[in-house]
């Protein structure tokens, strides 16, 4: 099987679930994803039916698995759409005011 890395991480399927790991093999998440997708350099989707979220290599959650859909744009600024409702975030999950 020939994985393809993304700056360093890619995402492997495990027993139970999929996971993320770096190019020497060591994980770096825990593995109880249903599915993982890679969305910017060390940013992952998840996703809970019907709803998205994202993390980080480690694990750790930058926007919480609650919205119907996420965009990154320009691999550093994130918009979340929950309820028709439309936000922004920078690329660790601090809140962006554009007005």
């Amino acid at each position: 099987m020939l994985l393809r890395f993304l700056r360093g991480y890619t995402t492997i399927k495990e027993q139970k679930g999929w996971a993320i790991i770096d190019t020497r093999g060591c994980v770096k998440s825990v593995s109880t994803f249903n599915k993982i997708t890679p969305r910017g350099q060390n940013v992952f989707e998840t996703k809970r039916q019907p709803l998205y979220g994202l993390f980080d290599s480690h694990g750790n959650a930058i926007i919480p698995v609650e919205y119907e859909q996420i965009n990154v744009l320009y691999g550093t600024i994130i918009q979340t759409i929950k309820n028709t409702e439309i936000n922004y975030f920078d690329i660790h999950g601090n809140p962006i005011d554009l007005e």
